[in-house]
């Protein structure tokens, strides 16, 4: 295992364990970091704020690596992530108020590494599925 795939699962282990402010000793001040839903952020102070929002409304918020490809400082996963929906999810794209449901959703994670620290997070996550879920779209249906 090399230093990108080390770096990636301090962030996780430090996410999931509800300490999120610790983010700050694996993640680069000028973190570059891209989600699909308008999260472009280019410090880690955003991404915090945005972390600290996910696990409000996602308290119990966990992932599983299916797969990994590491090369140097750079790494791609692929990820489910799951979590309640217990309370309110803040985003760029206005409030979500809980639904009490388990949400699963698939994502890819492409992340580069500088000094030790993560300097890059792009994801790239199944959007629709994760709306489906929480009710703000709906599933096309076959006739």
């Amino acid at each position: 295992m090399g230093q990108a795939k080390e770096a990636v699962d301090r962030v996780w282990a430090i996410m999931e364990g509800d300490d999120i402010d610790r983010l700050t000793e694996v993640v680069a001040d000028d973190l570059e970091f891209a989600m699909p839903g308008g999260f472009d952020f280019h410090t880690s102070a955003e991404m915090i704020e945005m972390l600290r929002a996910y696990k409000e409304a996602f308290p119990d918020l966990h992932h599983q690596v299916k797969d990994f490809v590491e090369s140097g400082d750079t790494i791609a996963l692929e990820l489910l992530v799951q979590g309640t929906h217990l309370g309110t999810m803040r985003g760029p794209l206005g409030d979500i108020p809980a639904t009490g449901k388990e949400i699963f959703w698939h994502s890819v994670d492409y992340v580069k590494v500088r000094d030790g620290k993560v300097a890059s997070w792009h994801v790239y996550e199944d959007n629709a599925a994760f709306l489906a879920q929480i009710g703000l779209m709906q599933v096309p249906t076959t006739a």
